[in-house]
């Protein structure tokens, strides 16, 4: 999964460059654009890295670049919409929360069926997370859930939904959810992490999510919920008292 936005990440740096002759770049700035590419694809995804010499003037210079580049009046359409995508992302990043979020609206306003969507509303609730603005926060989260394919990108953005579920008191709901998930998972995801099929990242979200069901169904409140919702599937069954 890493390489993957790392790679979505550097390709902005190749814009950047095929674009000199509209926005010259200085060796210097293509370097700490690369730089802050890197540590943003790192901190999204909570690793530890080696951020020696990456400074917020660095990454500042690098969101500046992007801001130019996507208001400079000879960027195509589609420089602009991918470059808008990233400065949402890079400022989300960076935790420029508000930056993130405004800018995430304004490219969901402007470019309605853009394959970047998914990861703009991704930067705009995790923003809006960080932020303690939990009810905006979970309906882009649950926007998401809807919309993803994949299981690694649903499991991403279900642990923040439990997370949030469980703060507003909804522990049984942050549990049901959390447990669909696990039981969907469990028997293919077992089997990729004996196998070495994991990335790291994968593996401990895995892990993450697997100790966080385990442990709200521990929660007295929840124990109750999974044995009223165990009767009531007997009782549709037919099977009460059998």
């Amino acid at each position: 999964m890493i390489r993957g936005i790392r790679q979505d990440f550097l390709s902005v740096l190749v814009v950047v460059m095929s674009l000199s002759s509209v926005l010259p770049a200085e060796p210097d700035q293509v370097v700490e654009l690369r730089r802050a590419i890197n540590v943003y694809a790192e901190e999204y995804f909570k690793e530890e890295c080696n951020t020696v010499g990456i400074t917020l003037p660095a990454l500042e210079k690098a969101y500046a670049s992007l801001v130019t580049l996507e208001a400079h009046p000879e960027t195509d359409l589609k420089t602009k919409e991918k470059t808008l995508c990233n400065m949402v992302t890079l400022a989300c990043g960076m935790k420029n929360y508000a930056d993130a979020i405004k800018d995430g609206k304004r490219f969901l306003k402007t470019y309605k069926a853009s394959r970047y969507r998914q990861r703009v509303r991704r930067a705009m609730a995790d923003s809006h997370f960080e932020l303690g603005e939990k009810d905006e926060a979970l309906k882009l989260y649950q926007t998401l859930l809807i919309s993803y394919g994949s299981i690694p990108q649903i499991g991403l953005t279900l642990i923040r939904c439990v997370e949030i579920l469980e703060g507003k008191g909804e522990k049984y709901l942050a549990y049901s959810a959390g447990a669909s998930y696990v039981q969907m998972c469990e028997k293919s995801y077992n089997k990729a992490l004996k196998d070495g099929e994991m990335s790291v990242n994968e593996a401990k979200l895995w892990r993450a999510i697997q100790a966080k069901v385990k442990a709200l169904g521990n929660e007295p409140e929840v124990k109750k919920g999974i044995e009223l919702a165990e009767r009531e599937r007997r009782k549709r069954e037919g099977i009460e008292g059998q």
